[in-house]
């Protein structure tokens, strides 16, 4: 099978970012919630991540997806803050209550939840 060479500098970038990150393809696989060998394919350019799977990995390798697509050698890290600030008089009840609720959903739940 011809491997583009987009293909193939997307591969080497996702093996590289998860070795950087002393992972595992089983461990990157469960954080993405696809099989090892899905990931496996990846990284030896067989096939090509969808982007729901692309902005993950920004998130879990703190690069943008253009990096990890191979369009670009810019590197830098995704700075997420310890804090958000949010102006709640600009919503009604409903929408803070919405707000609440998604935030109790994603601190409560193993798959969003900082480990």
């Amino acid at each position: 099978m011809n491997k583009t060479p987009r293909r193939n500098k997307t591969a080497a970038r996702i093996q590289s970012l998860r070795r950087e990150k002393g992972m595992s393809q089983l461990c990157l696989a469960e954080k993405l919630g696809v099989s090892r060998s899905l990931v496996s394919s990846w990284e030896n350019g067989l096939c090509m991540p969808d982007i729901n799977k692309i902005r993950i990995m920004t998130m879990l390798f703190g690069v943008p997806a253009d990096y990890i697509c191979g369009t670009t050698e810019e590197r830098y890290d995704i700075k997420i803050p310890d804090r958000f600030e949010f102006d709640l008089t600009k919503l009604n009840s409903a929408g803070i209550q919405m707000i609440h609720s998604i935030y109790k959903l994603l601190i409560n739940s193993d798959e969003y939840r900082q480990r």
